[in-house]
């Protein structure tokens, strides 16, 4: 049971990794058998998840270590708990998730490889026909996810589009004691193309760029090395004083200080105060003539 599912929803190469929700801990498996085996040891511990993806390496589980996917997937909520807790962004019982998640599908056409029993809710894993590099599979669960929200369907959106992922294997037990368990299956696998040219009207919206605001230009990492009042006096005899003395200098010297600290205000802040410093710069030459 769980190796026929795994090999359902998982991809055929890489590194695959259970995570125990209860422990914290993740155990890496080198193949599906390992992972079925693994499972099985685990399976009466409350709280197990596998990742959906493959991984190039045993280093973490993250999007930018995933490899492959062999499927989309939908989380979707129920339960009173979860309703009482979410409201609309849930389904208030497990029969009205999977009453909407049937309708969905009928409508757009799309057949699911598994439809599992998470506890109150659902996983519902729509079936690629070969392993699919997660670069290529990334977008377009990006647009299935956003055509399904658009369309009505209370998934989770945290989920479909992260490739580091981690649901429910069958067989397995929710800290409530529930069991799950494949609800219904079918043979049905699409290629990536297919799965595209379905979502491609939904592209995420592009994320708005914020309105650049007064302190910007202060707040910007400078460019080129750093510039310290250190490296200063390394170079500037007035500076070293001020710096030896903690800034108890005569008038000569404090002037000279702050012309140096100007100075570097100019290199670390070229463009939002550079007209307040140029007024600062005249300023303080004028006061030098005068006193010469």
């Amino acid at each position: 049971m769980r190796e026929s599912f795994y090999r359902d929803v998982l991809p055929s190469v890489g590194h695959y990794v259970l995570f125990s929700g209860q422990r914290k801990q993740h155990t890496w498996c080198a193949d599906l058998d390992e992972l079925t085996r693994q499972t099985e040891a685990h399976a009466a511990t409350p709280d197990l998840y596998f990742a959906v993806s493959s991984f190039a390496t045993t280093s973490g589980r993250t999007a930018d270590n995933a490899l492959y996917s062999r499927a989309f997937y939908f989380d979707i909520d129920a339960g009173p708990e979860k309703f009482a807790k979410h409201g609309d962004k849930v389904y208030p019982t497990q029969g009205e998730a999977l009453a909407a998640v049937t309708q969905w599908m009928r409508a757009t056409g799309l057949k699911a490889r598994q439809v599992v029993s998470s506890g109150a809710g659902l996983h519902i894993y729509f079936a690629l026909d070969r392993d699919t590099p997660i670069a290529e599979w990334k977008p377009v669960a990006d647009n299935l996810k956003s055509m399904a929200q658009a369309q009505g369907l209370r998934i989770d959106p945290a989920v479909t589009g992260d490739a580091a992922r981690v649901l429910r294997p069958v067989g397995t037990l929710h800290h409530s004691g529930a069991e799950v368990f494949s609800m219904a299956r079918s043979d049905k696998a699409y290629s990536l193309a297919h799965i595209a040219d379905l979502v491609k009207d939904f592209a995420p919206a592009p994320k708005r760029q914020r309105a650049s605001r007064l302190n910007d230009d202060v707040l910007m990492a400078p460019v080129g090395p750093p510039k310290t009042l250190a490296k200063v006096a390394e170079h500037c005899a007035a500076m070293a004083a001020a710096m030896t003395l903690r800034g108890n200098v005569a008038e000569p010297y404090w002037r000279a200080m702050l012309g140096g600290i100007i100075l570097m205000l100019v290199l670390l802040f070229p463009q939002g105060i550079a007209g307040f410093v140029n007024q600062r710069i005249d300023w303080l030459q004028r006061r030098r003539k005068a006193s010469a």
